[in-house]
């Protein structure tokens, strides 16, 4: 029951991370596209642990890059640097929060 809990927890944090970001949209344009998908990915690789926290930043970058790096009508991603940028950080974050999960324990 616990792992089903982690992976809806990394589900639900990135797409209400994604839905804040497109309400922002309008005061942040394409600025920082992945700025609020980073607390989303450490709440669910706090909370879940390594495969909800990679499922976190696999939706996130997915959601990020496709929103808000695309140019409208178009498949091209031109901003590569910032997707993996990206998943390095999220990478980094999942493997921070395991340590700390297992250090509380």
């Amino acid at each position: 029951m616990s792992l089903i809990r982690g992976y809806l927890t990394a589900v639900l944090t990135v797409v209400l991370a994604l839905l804040v970001r497109m309400l922002l949209r309008p005061l942040l344009g394409d600025a920082s596209p992945f700025l609020l998908f980073t607390p989303a990915v450490a709440i669910a690789a706090l909370y879940g642990g390594v495969g909800p926290g990679v499922v976190a930043t696999a939706l996130s970058t997915g959601f990020g890059s496709h929103f808000f790096l695309r140019p409208a009508g178009e498949l091209v991603i031109e901003k590569w640097d910032r997707v993996i940028l990206f998943a390095v950080v999220g990478a980094v974050i999942t493997t921070s929060g395991v340590l700390l999960r297992r250090s509380r324990r």
